[in-house]
């Protein structure tokens, strides 16, 4: 079964790799899976998957973990037990308890605690932010557009053409091991091919 965050469908993998290859359709399934993830830990999250995270209150402000993000699903602020949720400001509508999201197509994605057109504080507390999304660029791996898709295939060609099928063999793949053969070189073909896509130094 293919993994959901896959760049490549099934097809889209054995096609990558070329002809013939029917009998090794389980170790190029596990090759596409890992290069997906590593794109996704380079690049931020490209098929969408939903995520969520507990921030600390008391500043007007917090910056999601995983971006980009297609959509926000819940803002919760918890205090003394009792959940209020926020709802999304818009240039019409101006909530007493609102939040404002921006720079969601970044990597480093924002809210800010709105109340009545103006900001203040989220309440203070440990954890008592609770925030619900879709991260990722596309609905589903039939979705992700024809760029990454293509990104993806050529690193999974030239993969297997280096190892000739030997690392995807390992039972250790799926546990991303740094020390794998071609771990690093799978990296640094991300960062040649989709270095406009790199989550920034730092951020990650």
């Amino acid at each position: 079964m293919a993994d959901p965050y896959d760049l490549l469908s099934p097809t889209e993998g054995s096609q990558a790799v070329g002809p013939n290859t029917a009998a090794a359709d389980g170790r190029i399934a596990r090759l596409v899976t890992a290069v997906s993830r590593r794109i996704d830990r380079l690049c931020g999250p490209v098929v969408e998957r939903e995520v969520t995270e507990a921030h600390d209150g008391g500043l007007p402000s917090i910056v999601l973990e995983v971006g980009p993000v297609a959509s926000i699903t819940s803002v919760t602020e918890w205090a003394g037990g009792v959940g209020t949720v926020l709802t999304a400001e818009t240039l019409e509508v101006f909530p007493s308890a609102g939040y404002l999201a921006s720079d969601l197509a970044t990597h480093r994605p924002r809210l800010v605690r709105r109340a009545s057109g103006g900001t203040r504080p989220f309440r203070p507390g440990a954890g008592n932010v609770v925030v619900v999304y879709q991260a990722g660029r596309f609905a589903d791996t039939d979705a992700v557009d024809s760029d990454w898709k293509q990104a993806a295939a050529e690193i999974v060609a030239q993969q297997w053409k280096q190892t000739a099928g030997a690392w995807a063999r390992s039972p250790a793949l799926g546990e991303f091991d740094e020390d794998l053969p071609g771990y690093l070189s799978i990296d640094d073909m991300i960062r040649r091919r989709l270095r406009d896509q790199l989550i920034p130094t730092g951020f990650a």
